[in-house]
């Protein structure tokens, strides 16, 4: 099992009640990113990366956030390339950037997928 695809789509949600409101004020939608990871036996996962403003993090920073991971991914086998993946985000997290947990979604989707086979 080698990942031989890691697709990146922006997806931007549009909240229910546009005046919700968390405790550093009110947005209409939510931006982010649908993470897809597959490989070439045909298992794929899923994992939703939002973008956090108030963090330091828009849709397009994230983009290229979660582009630093593509080489980590690619071309490696998802049940060993964890490792790697949990160092680089740990790093992620020290910059005060939001980890990446999209990537992590994905191996646990994995993990379960493969269970069930």
């Amino acid at each position: 099992m080698i990942v031989k695809d890691f697709d990146i789509q922006p997806c931007t949600m549009r909240k229910e009640d546009p005046t919700w409101r968390f405790a550093l004020g009110a947005s209409p939608v939510t931006d982010g990113h649908v993470l897809r990871i597959a490989t070439d036996d045909g298992m794929e996962g899923f994992g939703y990366a939002s973008a956090t403003p108030h963090m330091g993090s828009i849709q397009e920073t994230l983009r290229a956030e979660l582009d630093l991971f593509r080489p980590l991914v690619v071309g490696r086998d998802p049940r060993t390339s964890k490792r790697s993946c949990s160092i680089s985000t740990n790093a992620s997290a020290a910059r005060r950037r939001p980890r990446p947990g999209s990537i992590a979604r994905c191996t646990i989707w994995w993990r379960a997928r493969s269970a069930c086979r």
